[in-house]
This record gives structure tokens, C-alpha cells and sequence, in this order.
């Protein structure tokens, strides 16, 4: 009787034990998941609409199109200075990121620019 109420409860014991392992694995998954971005979205040149995706929430970039890239003009590259706005664009060919369209601008290297960082 005395072995049988060991065995008892060695297996209510490891019944818990194994309970407590499968909720911990559960909690990690589930907790990795749970990092939801904004649902806010940015309109793009040509009309089109990203939201924000990824592990760091950042916009997708906008379709490649003619009609989204923003060619330097000589006026925006003769600038003295830059405000310091953080509005993030890609510069192209070099595929640089600048923190806004006047820095890339003054950038001999670049000819055109997207809005959003480059990939």
C-alpha cells in the first residue's frame, strides 16, 4: 500500500513537472508574437499604401516606381545647410540612407531619391 502511494505521487509530481514545461515553452512562443506594430499606414507617391511591418515596425518601402522617385535638382543641391527633420529616404544608385531629402540631395553621389530607409 505504502509503494502504491509513492507511485501516486511521483506520478501526480512529474505530471506537474511536464504541465509546467509545456506552459513555459507556451508562454515563450506565444510572448515573441505578441509585439504588435501601429496600424498606421503611409500613401506612397503613386497612391499605394504600406503599413508598417517586421520585428522593428518600420514602414515597408514603397513600390519602385518612375513615378516615387524624386530627382535633385541643382537649386536643392546648392544648400548651405539642412533642417534637422528625421524623415528618412534611400538614395540611389549608392542605395544610401539619409536622414531626409535635403542631406541626400547635398550628396554629389546621388540622383535620385525614395521616401523610407533602404533595404
Amino acid at each position: 500500500m505504502k509503494k502504491v502511494n509513492e507511485f501516486r505521487r511521483l506520478e501526480i509530481v512529474s505530471i506537474i513537472f511536464v504541465s509546467l514545461i509545456v506552459l513555459f515553452f507556451a508562454w515563450t512562443i506565444f510572448s515573441e508574437k505578441s509585439g504588435a506594430c501601429a496600424e498606421d499606414a503611409k500613401v506612397c507617391n503613386d497612391g499605394t499604401i504600406v503599413v508598417r511591418e517586421g520585428k522593428n515596425c518600420e514602414f515597408a518601402p514603397c513600390p519602385d516606381t518612375e513615378e516615387n522617385k524624386n530627382y535633385c535638382t541643382p537649386e536643392q543641391r546648392q544648400v548651405d545647410a539642412c533642417i534637422e527633420i528625421y524623415q528618412p529616404v534611400c538614395g540611389y544608385p549608392n542605395k544610401e540612407t539619409f536622414s531626409n531629402s535635403c542631406f541626400a540631395c547635398m550628396d554629389e553621389s546621388v540622383e535620385y531619391w525614395v521616401d523610407g530607409i533602404c533595404e
